[in-house]
This record gives structure tokens, C-alpha cells and sequence, in this order.
């Protein structure tokens, strides 16, 4: 996240570039009744969710210490699920891409600054995120 503000000013403006770790790509698609092609995958149970997000927006600093956030962008969500021979198989129809929204909090302590947020893709899928950085 890259934050702009300006001395004397309540208001700035922020750029942020997230991406789940680790991220995962499928080597096949499947649809989420199971069927791949003429046949159907054999899961292990196993789950994962993959998503990248570019969001920019405004900041308002409540406090010299506390300030929040919000904006919108463009971002990606797959759902991958793994096979028995350990492969992992993107689910085509649960995956989802376009608008995406977030907003949270900065807390700063000296030059340090702590981030906590949320962001959902079209309000219906909600993630959590977190970060640290130095202010200069």
C-alpha cells in the first residue's frame, strides 16, 4: 500500500497491490458438481483460495495517529480444489473477477504504520487483510 498525504490536511489518497500467499493456479478446470470434460474429479477435500487485488481510494486522518481508508478496483478470485494425485483443479463457476472494494484503518506509531482492513468482490466474498510499513 502506498499512502499520499498532505501537511495541514485532513485528506490523502492511497494505492494498494494485494495477492494471497502462496498463490495457487489450477492445472485443470472443473465445474462445482465435479464434472471435467466427459468425466469427474476425485477430491482429496482439500481447498484453497487464490485472489489478487489492485484497489485505489481516499484517506481521511481522523487523529494524527489514526487515520481511514477507502476505495475500489479491479481484482480475481479462484477456487481450487485438490485431486487424489495431489493436482490442483481451478472451479470455473465459483471463481469471480471485477469490482472490488475495501476499506479499513492506519494506526501510526512514530514512523511506523499498521493497516487493517477488509475487501470484498462484489460485496459477496469478504477478506481480511493486515499489513505493516514505514512512513517517510
Amino acid at each position: 500500500m502506498f499512502r499520499l498525504s498532505f501537511a495541514g490536511k485532513p485528506f490523502g489518497a492511497y494505492a494498494k497491490a494485494s495477492v494471497s500467499i502462496p498463490y495457487k493456479v489450477g492445472a485443470y478446470e472443473c465445474l462445482s458438481d465435479g464434472t471435467v470434460g466427459n468425466g469427474y474429479i476425485w477430491t482429496s477435500g482439500r481447498e484453497s483460495v487464490s485472489r489478487w487485488a489492485v484497489t485505489a481510494g481516499a484517506t481521511i486522518s481522523v487523529s494524527r495517529n489514526f487515520a481511514i481508508y477507502a476505495g475500489a478496483g479491479y481484482g480475481k478470485r479462484d477456487v481450487l480444489w485438490q485431486d487424489v494425485s495431489k493436482r490442483w483443479a481451478t472451479v470455473s463457476d465459483l471463481g469471480m473477477h471485477g469490482l472490488v472494494a475495501d476499506g479499513g484503518i492506519i494506526v501510526s506509531v512514530k514512523r511506523l504504520n499498521f493497516m487493517a482492513g477488509i475487501s470484498t468482490f462484489g460485496f459477496s466474498t469478504f477478506c481480511a487483510e493486515f499489513g505493516f510499513g514505514i512512513g517517510f
